[in-house]
């Protein structure tokens, strides 16, 4: 099996749930996304639980294998000619895509890539910053686990531009994404219209 197939397999057995149409969920237990305690849906009957795989070291490893081979040659072929780029991404679902990439980066490359994180929320005490790390002016790639409505990324574009001194973006990369005009630009490993998102009892699941 190869590494792609193998990370396939395990967001489709262990990151995709599928809600059982034959099951009453709780909506608070479930977040309302597939049917509530009444049977009612509220939008779709499935959730993708992307921790699941970027807590996992063995599924990180060829995540950033694949990355690296498909997205980040060029860019590590540029920086050996002087043109360096820096890595962003929302801390609660970039943070350990990013630890991957940059040791990749390190062992494959051997390029220390800087990087930082944007918070949600701008901190409520000391320096009352979204931005964690030490930004440079190098030019920006985004990253995200599952991109789904773009609303991340344009969230992270906005805080570049109002917050540092406007480097430049120059790409975004992801593990998943949904198949949306508004996420065209964005390279993942693989796209949601990829997986049986269908209810299937013999990979069923419950979140914890």
């Amino acid at each position: 099996m190869s590494n792609r197939d193998e990370l396939k397999k395990f967001i489709n057995e262990n990151v995709i749930f599928r809600a059982n149409p034959e099951k009453q969920y709780n909506e608070n237990y479930i977040g309302g996304a597939v049917p509530n305690n009444i049977g009612v849906h509220h939008g779709r009957p499935w959730q993708v639980f992307m921790r699941r795989l970027t807590h996992n070291i063995d599924m990180m490893d060829i995540v950033g294998d694949i990355m690296y081979e498909e997205f980040m040659k060029p860019y590590a072929d540029h920086y050996h000619y002087g043109t360096p780029f820096q890595m962003v991404g929302l801390e609660t679902g970039s943070l350990s895509i990013i630890t991957h990439l940059q040791w990749t980066l390190k062992i494959s490359a051997v390029l220390d890539v800087n990087a930082f994180t944007v918070r949600k929320e701008r901190k409520s005490y000391g320096l009352f910053n979204y931005v964690e790390g030490i930004p440079t002016k190098d030019k920006i790639v985004l990253i995200d686990d599952f991109v789904n409505t773009g609303n991340a990324l344009r969230f992270l574009n906005h805080v570049i531009k109002t917050e540092l001194d406007e480097p430049e973006v120059v790409g975004a990369w992801c593990i998943l994404k949904t198949d949306r005009p508004e996420t065209a630009d964005v390279k993942s490993i693989f796209t949601l219209d990829e997986f049986d998102l269908e209810y299937d009892p013999d990979i069923y699941w419950e979140p914890v």
